[in-house]
């Protein structure tokens, strides 16, 4: 997939796969081949930085428009993404998997 901003770009490696990019954190939740045993997945902070998705917290925003609408945030801290999230909760990244199942 092109990737015109990284503001809410993730990737993904597999064993033995070449890097995968996404334009949205929601895209990397909703594809099935990220969830092989060993993959290593990345997400942008809304700071800026990178963070592997079992360290960041996650929000999804009622008024951030991210490139495929999920509207999923990556942040560092939990307080940040709870404050951010519409219902103000703060996810792990097994909840922010099901948003791209049920999309």
């Amino acid at each position: 997939m092109l990737v015109s901003s990284d503001a809410n770009a993730a990737q993904s490696r597999a064993p033995g796969q070449p890097t995968r990019f996404y334009d949205d954190i929601g895209c990397l939740a909703g594809d099935a081949d990220t969830r092989a045993e060993g993959t290593a997945r990345y997400v942008r902070l809304a700071s800026g930085g990178w963070a592997a998705t079992d360290a960041a917290w996650f929000a999804r925003s009622g008024e951030a428009r991210t490139p495929m609408d999920y509207g999923v945030l990556a942040f560092a801290s939990e307080g940040e993404a709870q404050a951010a999230d519409r219902d103000g909760q703060a996810r792990r990244w097994p909840a922010v998997m099901s948003f791209g199942e049920t999309r």
